[in-house]
């Protein structure tokens, strides 16, 4: 004892302390949080991405491994979750199946030895597990404080393992044409149909055999966060199909947008109403936002227009690849934001500071598609070069307003209003942007909306489109591994055995 470091005697300490308590021996709460919505508190200084999930890890080390610092976010976390003694009604309704695993989950994430032992599964293991946790979240009777658990450890358990709920993996993908749809230093774009459906693959480059396992675990946090969105603003994300080939590729499979994204989309309809767009991507944000998640690179090129004619956000996650080794995901220059330079806030800019991304330099990059949207210019259009645009936004300055006479005023529906609203997001101070629910209340009001001819269709949801290729929730409940996964006994690694 005398040897142990502090902190290690302090987690030791901590660990059989909660040991006792999941024992009933002792209580270490005098309360409950049982019927409060508590709203968990983000310890996280550093996000370690572009795309965030906001009450992810507490810090940037829990989600690496480190133990200590796992231990002091766990020790001082506030407590979120309801006891699950006689409450196990209240996790999941109709379902005493689902409630009673849900419960079981509970217990290992509130407990940091059972924890540690469960995000330590690995291959087959680790693979149940996953399944498991992608059909309880794929099922919509599943209590929100206990979805946001679940998303939290799934990220974590897929991350670590380089492996994504089976779900997620499509098979008998076929691709059409001789020629890929469009191209980028990221990959390729090309047209394909899964099950009658067309669908876009988006071929992910890498530059060695070896390349692909490191690509896959970098990708499969952002993937399982993805797949747990849907809203008819967003670009739903279906899976991964891997090609076959001598290198299994991979390709990100989601519904194909025959019109494009948005500037392309408006080069062929300039008449378009863009008090429609701008409406749907801030609503698109604004749910993205609501979920603590932080998209990270919005521009135009990463807004699509579907078959309605509205625009659904996309491109989530992919920046957050960083390893140029790895793989090119920019059209353009980027910042250690993970964005692309002219639609990021000036925080992100700083050399002297490592900031990364936020809710705020996400309004701030919104404001820039907007302008994009209105003028038909990427902000700083006059500026060739991306480091003197950098210096630019550095110093204050901001995309040029167009003059009065300009179509953007006489003919697309710029209003003064509008303007004033992208310059109150274009704000130095991040804290004094607006948010997403103040944008929408400060847009104009829409008339209805006018259908084109020719256009139809909806998207499917990423939970039906899995519920129609995969089997349900029950045959994971009653899969005698999985119950055994969970049943984790840490008194062997309290005595040391």
């Amino acid at each position: 004892m005398a040897s142990l470091p502090l902190y290690q005697f302090e987690k030791m300490c901590y660990d059989i302390c909660q040991e006792i308590s999941q024992r009933g021996l002792i209580s270490t709460h005098s309360s409950t949080d049982e019927g409060n919505d508590v709203t968990e508190k983000d310890y996280s200084d550093t996000p370690p991405a572009h795309f965030v999930l906001v009450n992810g890890p507490a810090s940037e080390s829990e989600a690496s491994g480190n133990d200590t610092d796992y231990h002091r976010a766990q020790l001082f976390r506030p407590r979120t979750l309801f006891t699950h003694s006689g409450a196990s009604e209240d996790i999941v309704a109709d379902n005493p199946h689902a409630a009673r695993v849900c419960s079981m989950l509970m217990n290992i994430f509130e407990n940091r030895s059972r924890y540690k032992v469960f995000i330590g599964y690995r291959d087959q293991e680790a693979q149940a597990i996953l399944n498991l946790l992608q059909a309880l979240l794929d099922y919509p009777k599943i209590e929100r404080k206990v979805q946001r658990e679940l998303v939290v450890a799934i990220q974590r358990l897929s991350e670590r393992s380089a492996l994504i709920p089976e779900s997620f993996t499509l098979r008998g993908v076929e691709m059409e044409g001789e020629y890929a749809a469009s191209s980028g230093r990221f990959g390729e774009v090309w047209k394909g149909r899964f099950q009658d459906q067309r669908v876009s693959l988006k071929i992910v480059r890498a530059y060695r055999d070896s390349q692909m396992h490191q690509l896959l675990k970098a990708f499969s946090r952002e993937a399982v966060l993805w797949g747990q969105l849907s809203h008819s603003n967003l670009l739903p994300f279906y899976g991964i199909y891997h090609l076959e080939d001598t290198h299994r590729r991979i390709c990100l499979v989601s519904p194909w947008m025959e019109h494009g994204n948005v500037n392309d989309f408006l080069e062929k309809e300039p008449d378009f109403p863009r008090i429609y767009l701008i409406s749907d991507i801030a609503a698109g944000i604004a749910y993205l936002h609501d979920k603590n998640v932080v998209h990270g690179d919005l521009k135009g090129a990463n807004i699509l227009v579907n078959a309605s004619l509205s625009a659904c956000v996309a491109d989530f996650g992919l920046s957050t690849i960083r390893d140029p080794d790895v793989v090119h995901l920019s059209t353009s220059s980027a910042g250690h934001g993970g964005g692309t330079i002219r639609w990021m806030a000036p925080e992100l800019l700083d050399p002297n500071d490592e900031i990364h991304n936020s809710m705020a330099s996400d309004i701030y990059a919104y404001a820039c598609v907007c302008y994009e949207i209105y003028t038909g210019h990427v902000p700083f259009f006059e500026i060739r070069r991306d480091q003197t645009v950098m210096f630019k936004i550095a110093s204050g300055e901001r995309p040029s307003r167009p003059p009065a006479n300009d179509p953007a005023f006489q003919e697309k529906g710029m209003t003064r209003d509008l303007w004033e609203l992208m310059e109150d997001c274009w704000v130095s101070d991040p804290r004094e942007r607006p948010t997403t629910q103040d944008i929408v209340h400060r847009l104009p009001r829409k008339p209805r909306r006018r259908k084109m001819a020719g256009t139809a269709g909806v998207l499917v949801s990423p939970s039906s489109f899995r519920a129609s290729v995969r089997g349900d929730l029950d045959s994971h409940l009653s899969d005698p591994r999985v119950l055994r996964l969970l049943d984790i006994d840490t008194s062997s690694l309290l005595l040391g055995n």
